[in-house]
């Protein structure tokens, strides 16, 4: 008895079906064999990554390294510091005090008020609610303080020394107020030296080993500067005593005096 021919295409597609499955159960059960890593070789011998490098393959060779006992295991010695700081300004206090100590007593005051203890805010100084520390830049603001300052006592000085004896005289110590570059150059030079000692600490003593007191020579350049001043002063106002008020201002503005 034959079968239809639809029914015979059918059981052949199961049988093809079961046989797939039952071969993919097989090969997925099967342990995996682990592949053998392909070894690659340079010039016939294996390279694994670690090949030694022949001498003089990098037109370099061992000699040009250090040997163990050729470098240092000390650590590098800390760099010295220089044995000074930098220059700052006087603050306030130190300011006033130093002005007075100059004047002779004198100090920067508007009805009779301290100027520095008026505008100590203003110049910073600390008031330690909202500011703690004093800022000791020379400020724009500092110098501008400062030249007034030094022009209040300045003719201040000049004034009173006016009305003082030769010997409690500040600043026409060496030289009275008629005297000039002309008539007395000398007398004029000595109490520049003088006065470049009391503002700025400068002792003419220091610089000459012969000298038993402050000589004139042994400042050299540093006096003739001022000696300049004190001349172009006189020469453009023609009066030694306007001559010696500006020499007075500039002492005081001179860093020399305010830093330290």
């Amino acid at each position: 008895m034959k079968m239809p021919r639809i029914v015979a295409s059918s059981l052949l597609s199961l049988a093809l079906v079961s046989f797939g499955c039952d071969s993919a159960e097989q090969t997925s059960n099967q342990p995996v064999e682990p592949k053998s890593p392909t070894v690659l070789e340079v010039d016939g011998d294996p390279f694994l990554g670690k090949k030694p490098i022949e001498q003089g393959a990098l037109n370099e060779t061992t000699a040009h390294h250090n040997a163990f006992s050729q470098v240092s295991l000390m650590p590098k010695p800390p760099v010295e510091e220089a044995p000074y700081r930098n220059r700052r300004r006087m603050d306030l206090d130190q300011l006033n005090a130093s002005l007075k100590t100059v004047s002779d007593g004198l100090e920067w005051a508007i009805n009779g008020q301290n100027q520095f203890e008026v505008l100590a805010s203003t110049l910073g100084k600390p008031d330690f609610n909202t500011i703690t520390s004093e800022d000791l830049d020379p400020s724009a603001m500092f110098l501008k303080f400062l030249n007034d300052a030094s022009r209040d006592i300045c003719f201040q000085m000049v004034e009173r020394d006016l009305q003082r004896t030769t010997s409690t005289r500040v600043l026409f110590k060496h030289a009275t107020p008629e005297m000039t570059m002309v008539n007395n150059a000398n007398a004029i030079e000595i109490n520049l030296v003088y006065l470049l000692k009391r503002f700025h600490g400068m002792s003419s003593v220091a610089s000459c080993d012969d000298c038993d007191e402050d000589t004139p020579n042994a400042l050299g350049a540093e006096l003739q500067q001022w000696v300049w001043l004190y001349q172009a002063a006189e020469h453009v106002s023609s009066s030694p005593v306007d001559a010696w008020r500006t020499v007075c201002v500039a002492l005081i503005n001179h860093p020399d005096f305010y830093m330290y």
